[in-house]
Formats: C-alpha cells, structure tokens, sequence
C-alpha cells in the first residue's frame, strides 16, 4: 500500500462531501517553493542582528516566517465561492484605486475564531468564523475596509516595536497564536474605524447605515451563530417525551458588555466604537436605498453557509460536540429542507457524547455549565443530565432515522453501526427494550408538601418520577418505537450480538481507550509486518520546527531554517533503517 504524508495539508472531517474546496490553479503564493524563496531572500543579510537600528530586519523575518507558517498550513482557500464573494466586494470598496486594489490579496482562512487581518505585504485573511457570524454583507465590508485600511496606512511598520522580541512571546504554531502578530494600538484601530467609514462612503456602493451593529456582533461573536431557544424534543422521535429534570428550566445570561474596561485591549470598547462611527455618519452624505447586502441577499446567505459548516467541522474536530449540536440546531432551525449534512453533524455529536458518557470521561469534552452563556446552555445541560445508556439510545434513534433518509451516506451509517453496537454488547440490549409506546397519561399532583415529606425516599422518587409522567417507565424505552416492526434495524440487532464475542469489559477497553504500540509490535513492524498495511509513502514539504524553552523569544528562526533544509535526510535514513520506500517530492 502507498500513503502519501504531507505537511501541506487540511484537517479533513466530511459528512459525505467537502464544504471547503480551493478552485483554480494554486497561486504562488501558496506553493512551497515559492515561500522558501521568501524565505531565502534574507539569508545573505545574517540572521540574528546584533545592533538595534537592525531590530526592523529580524521584525520582518519573523512576520515573513509567519506568514509562510499560514500559508502553507492547508487551512487558506482560494476560488472558492467564500473568496470569491470577498474579493468581489474589496473590488465594489476600492474600484477607484486600480493601484491599492492589485496590492491586496484576499484569502478565506479555515479558523472558527471570528478575526480577519491583513499582512504588511497585503495579504488579507478573513476567517470562515467572522463570515459565520455577520448579518449582511455591508457589515462585512466594514471589516474589510478596516483591514484595507491598515494596509493604506502602513500600520504594520508604524506599530512596530523595536523590542520586538514581545511579538512572538506566544504559542507558536497556532493560527490564533499568528493572529497576535498582526495587533494594533488603540489609536492605529481607531484611524482604521475612521478609514472603513469614510470608504464604505465615497466608494458609493454601500448605505453604512446598515453596518451600525457589526460592532455588536463583534461584542457577541464568542456565542454561537444564533439565540434560539434549545427544544430536546426535537432530537427525540415524535410522540416520545423528556421528564421535567431533562429540559433547562433557566439559563445563564449573556455577560458581555459594550462599555467595558479597555486599557488592556489593543481595540478602544465596542461602546466607543459604536459611537464614534454614529457620529461619523450624522453630518455624510449617502446613498441610503442601497440595500444591505448589494451583491444579492442569496449569495450573502449561500456563502455563510459555506463558513458555518465549516466551522460545524471545526467545532466536531475540537470535540466541542455541544456547541455544534446547538450551532447545527441554529442553522436546521431556519432552514425548512432538511439537510443531510447538517443532521449528519447532530448525528454524530450524539454518537460521540455517548461514547465518552460510556468511557466515563464525558468531562474531557464537556465545558462547565456555569461557563456556557445564553440559549446553547439548554442542549449543555440535557447532556449533563442524561445517563450513558439514554445517550446510546438517542444515538442510535437519532442516527437510524437519518440512515432511512440518507441509506447512501456512509458516514451516517457508521454512526448508527457504531452506537448501535455499544448498545448491544456495552449494555447488552436488544430491539424489544426500546419500542414500548410511551405512556404520557398525565398524573396529578395529589398530596401536600406534609404528606410529601412524610413519605420514605424510595416513595419520593417514584412519586417524582409519575408526576414527571415517567411512572416506572423511562423515556429511553420509547426511543426506537416508531421502529418496532423495522426488518433492518431487527436483523441488526440479531447480526451484531450474534457476530460478537466481546464482553461488556473487554468492549470498553478495546474500543474506548487508546491502545499503546508494544516492543513487540514494534519488533513485527521492522521485521517487515506493516501494522498499518503501508509499505511505502510519499514525502511532501517534511517540515521541522525549532524552540528555546525558557526564552522570551521561543523561536529559533536561524536553526528552523538551516534544519528544514536537512530535515529530510534524517527521515530518509529513518525509513532506511525500517525498511520503508520514501519517495521526497519535497523541494528542501
């Protein structure tokens, strides 16, 4: 078997197709080649400049390795329709300046942190996060007038810091940790506001009216993409219903505020911000007919479509599975057809919050209640509340529904298989515990709070749980009655506890925990048995990257370059000494 490894790549997590595609030839400023030029170019120059006057040089090495660093991380997309859309409205925005317009590249970056920037050389990001959570597109504008703007104004070079040693006092790698390169001061933000304003104006294609609460969106972007109350019931089959306890009966306010503290933020507060672009707007002149997305309401709404599935990936990748539940419940909510991408995503957070409810580690991907703001705190606490054996269940129910709908989705279908497998060998369970018809005959409320207390505590549970109208039977054991008399999901049942000879222990150490390679697999793997079947791989851009731990400055920029220019020799006398065909594609 042959696998191709490369670091130039994009973490890849679909639901039977691929949101996020390029289109078109690869720009050179995406090829490998071309950014080890740009690297390249300040060899000659020395690396570490040992005179202040020369901080500049080294300032611009790190921002240019940086750069490289994103560009080739797999997660820029260009042609697509996201960019294509951005691009279409910096050219609505500066029409007028032939020159400024071919200075600026515009890229859609795979990142679910609300942000855009805009590099000293010109290269505007925008992330697929900050077009999930805009109303329209002249808010959109806005932001990208404001990055233009500090393009125009050359405030890369104007902020610059000749200790810049504190510019790179981070995490390196990350794209939130490359956000921190390109951060202003209050008043270089301030004349980009100012500059976003008198563009979104003069250029004539945008009523800026329309853009007022993009500074509010701002405030808010840390929420999910909207505030809809969270009904559970809407991942249950019809006519099955939750006992009270299941189902928030309050949640957490929204804390953030518009009038806060900013004498630690590079932006002056959304409040001041807010004000100072009213004011701008009082005594102007403009067009105000102009509609708030110019370029076609479809479109507007067709692109965040685009982005908030993406960053659905994103929330499935960070195993923040209650988040894309309510982030998918948001978009299923607005939309009337439904959609197998999106339930796709429901599908298997439930699968997944299972699996770690059955692992007992449901806390490694569960946030603090207490931290969850705002309407998404109603699906967090539904999952806190329900046992591990209703969490199966509703994966299976839940993901079964979909596979009737969806048969030739495989990825749907695995999450059926899989939960359905958990609960036949994990609880041991079978078709007929599911189907009973869900009693939801209403009890009444018949003693005093005395005769209450008076009872023992097992009469107050059962007492609870038929006013809740349980009685001694568990919403759980409905989940799967609509499917009572279903040939396929039957013979499934029957095909997995017949084929299985795991038992209940043996299951959740086989397929919850991860398994540790041993000596002797090891061994097997260099006496030729491939334990991954692969025998041969191709290598591109192998990349390597060098930190001093304990130094205001972590990155070795002079070691990282001269090691990835020799990187590849030690993975080829790696694989020489397993035994295993490299074929290095890789320019270096």
């Amino acid at each position: 078997m042959l696998v191709i490894l490369c670091t130039l790549f994009s973490s890849t997590f679909t639901f039977g197709q691929t949101y996020t595609e390029s289109q078109g030839d690869i720009p050179d400023d995406l090829t490998y080649r071309h950014r080890l030029r740009q690297l390249e170019r300040h060899e000659d120059a020395g690396w570490f400049a040992s005179k202040k006057e020369d901080a500049k040089v080294d300032f611009d090495r790190y921002n240019e390795f940086f750069l490289n660093e994103l560009l080739l991380s797999g997660d820029v997309l260009y042609g697509d329709d996201m960019t294509n859309y951005l691009n279409d409205i910096v050219d609505k925005l500066i029409a007028s300046d032939r020159e400024l317009r071919e200075s600026i590249i515009v890229y859609t970056i795979k990142m679910d942190v609300p942000n855009a920037f805009m590099t000293a050389d010109g290269h505007l990001f925008v992330s697929t996060g900050l077009l999930a959570q805009v109303q329209n597109e002249t808010q959109l504008a806005f932001i990208l007038a404001h990055e233009i703007g500090h393009f125009a104004n050359n405030d890369v070079d104007r902020e610059f810091d000749y200790n810049f040693e504190q510019s790179v006092r981070t995490t390196f790698g990350s794209k939130k940790s490359i956000l921190s390169e390109y951060s202003y001061s209050k008043k270089l933000e301030e004349s980009a506001d100012e500059f976003a304003t008198e563009l979104l104006i003069s250029s004539g294609a945008y009523n800026p009216e329309n853009a007022i609460e993009i500074f509010d969106i701002l405030l808010y972007s840390y929420l999910p993409f909207d505030e809809i109350e969270f009904n559970p019931h809407r991942l249950l089959p019809e006519g099955v219903s939750l006992p009270p306890t299941h189902i928030a009966n309050e949640i957490n306010e929204i804390t953030a505020v518009d009038d806060y503290d900013d004498s630690e933020s590079t932006h002056p507060n959304i409040k001041a911000r807010r004000e100072a672009y009213i004011d701008a707007l009082l005594n102007a002149e403009f067009d105000k007919t102009v509609t708030e997305s110019p370029l076609g309401v479809e479109r507007f709404h067709a692109v965040q479509d685009i982005a908030r599935k993406d960053v659905l990936r994103s929330d499935l990748i960070e195993r923040d599975y209650s988040r894309a539940i309510y982030n998918a419940y948001v978009m299923t909510h607005r939309d009337s057809v439904v959609s197998p991408e999106i339930e796709a995503v429901i599908g298997y957070a439930i699968h997944a919050i299972a699996a770690y409810k059955v692992a007992g580690e449901y806390d490694e991907v569960a946030p603090d209640l207490e931290d969850v703001e705002g309407q998404s705190y109603g699906v967090n606490y539904f999952f806190e509340e329900i046992s591990k054996l209703e969490a199966t269940a509703l994966a299976v129910s839940y993901n079964y529904a979909l596979f009737k709908q969806f048969s030739d989705n495989s990825f749907i279908e695995m999450n059926y298989k899989e939960s359905l497998k958990t609960l036949v060998v994990y609880f041991e369970k079978d078709h007929d515990d599911f189907i009973a018809a869900m009693d939801t005959t209403p009890v009444k409320d018949t003693l005093t709070d005395e005769e209450f207390e008076a009872l023992s505590k097992l009469d107050k549970i059962r007492y609870k749980r038929e006013l809740e109208g349980m009685g001694n039977q568990s919403w759980v054991s409905s989940v799967l009655h609509q499917f009572r008399e279903d040939e396929q999901l039957i013979a499934d049942f029957k095909t997995i506890r017949d084929a299985s000879d795991e038992s209940k222990s043996d299951y959740i150490t086989i397929n919850m925990s991860d398994i540790a390679l041993s000596s002797s697999e090891i061994r097997n793997i260099l006496n030729h048995e491939y334990a991954l079947g692969i025998n041969e791989a191709i290598v591109l851009a192998p990349s390597y990257i060098r930190l001093n731990e304990g130094k205001d400055n972590p990155l070795d920029i002079q070691e990282t370059y001269y090691q990835r220019k020799h990187v590849s020799e030690l993975m080829k006398y790696v694989f020489r000494q397993t035994r295993f065909q490299a074929h290095f594609l890789s320019p270096i």
